[in-house]
């Protein structure tokens, strides 16, 4: 019976001390690697904003005077074409070779907001508190000094409040000259932040972007180790394939983004989208020319469902690679560098000038000696 009690009395004594042990948090906690640049002209600023996004920085800071920094302001204002699109007349005509990546991480960005605040404005707004923090007017003008000086700053003599700190605001100060940069009339000087689109929702904002970024790494080593400089083009996009096919399965409900190639890569999980954007960072990262090709394929009882493949360019011919269709056939390279006449089933597709991206009339033999000099980008 003493056991017993002694059992009892110890077992009560480990839940106490247990129940006063902190737990550590397994939340990631948000990284911020920022980037700052100013830019002479409208094409280096376009330029810019896909190298930097490419270059794997998750705040950017653009800066641009004179008539061109006006263009770019009249340009955001109109919406006339959402840089955050791959479709989008910037992104066609600015993401070159050397930055491909953002082709990959554009829609994870966004523009950041602020709030034009002018301290010295003689504007009655009533004392509010919020939480720990508050805004005052006084003396003629609004006090902020015990602000913490993360939720606002000061650019080009003006003062800007940060979106991510609205609940703090007064509806009615919050909403005052809203905009998705930071404009000084006088100097003609525009300043742009790009951050990344889940940054106000989580604390761990940077999750998806550090999967890409680590996903692109790991593939640069890994195909590094595969020795390919020797190889032809047809052996090496085919060792991608087979790569491909051993190591990730068709999933339309994967956890981790099924449409996304770098999840594609890290979970062994994926639909057709995630399928072609991994065989696409493979073939970007070692130079080739591609695209992927979203339209409609031809199922099993034919009918015309939503899919996505890939196109590459290999000695001046584009061939197509099917990379979802191959690994849930018996043979995985029925659709490995094909011709137009291969890719009968799937249809109705275009991207930009649709001569520009025509198919070869015949697949890529296996003893092509096409050999283009890996770069792993």
């Amino acid at each position: 019976m003493k056991n017993v009690k002694r059992i009892i009395i110890s077992t009560l004594l480990i839940v106490l001390i247990m129940s006063h042990i902190p737990i550590q948090s397994i939340e990631a906690k948000s990284k911020v690697n920022s980037k700052t640049a100013t830019v002479d002209s409208y094409d280096e600023y376009w330029t810019q904003f896909y190298k930097l996004i490419s270059d794997g920085y998750n705040e950017i800071n653009l800066i641009i005077k004179g008539e061109d920094a006006e263009k770019i302001k009249k340009e955001i204002d109109e919406d006339k074409s959402w840089p955050f699109f791959t479709t989008s007349k910037y992104a066609k005509k600015y993401i070159n070779k050397d930055s491909w990546k953002a082709r990959h991480l554009l829609f994870l960005f966004t523009y950041d907001v602020y709030n034009k605040f002018e301290p010295h404005e003689k504007e009655y707004i009533e004392e509010n508190y919020y939480f720990e923090d508050e805004i005052i007017y006084k003396n003629g003008y609004f006090d902020i000094s015990n602000l913490d000086k993360k939720m606002y700053f000061k650019w080009s003599d003006s003062y800007y409040l940060k979106y991510d700190y609205e609940f703090l605001w007064d509806y009615e100060l919050y909403n005052w000259e809203e905009e998705k940069y930071a404009w000084n009339e006088d100097k003609q000087e525009l300043r742009v932040t790009l951050v990344l689109d889940s940054k106000y929702d989580f604390d761990d904002y940077t999750y998806e972007h550090d999967n890409a970024l680590k996903a692109y790494k790991e593939i640069a080593k890994l195909m590094k180790s595969w020795k390919m400089e020797n190889m032809t083009d047809y052996q090496r996009i085919s060792k991608v394939n087979k790569y491909i096919c051993d190591h990730v399965s068709y999933n339309g409900g994967a956890e981790y983004g099924p449409g996304r190639g770098y999840n594609a890569f890290l979970f062994g999980e994926a639909i057709c989208n995630g399928y072609a954007e991994l065989m696409d960072i493979f073939l970007n990262i070692m130079g080739y020319e591609t695209v992927i090709i979203e339209a409609y394929s031809e199922d099993y009882d034919f009918d015309y469902d939503g899919h996505a493949w890939n196109i590459v360019k290999i000695d001046k011919k584009w061939y197509a690679i099917d990379t979802t269709w191959n690994d849930a056939g018996k043979d995985k390279t029925k659709y490995l560098l094909v011709s137009q006449k291969e890719m009968k089933d799937h249809n109705r597709w275009k991207v930009g000038n649709a001569k520009d991206y025509k198919l070869s009339t015949k697949r890529l033999s296996k003893t092509s000696k096409a050999k283009i000099k890996l770069v792993y980008k």
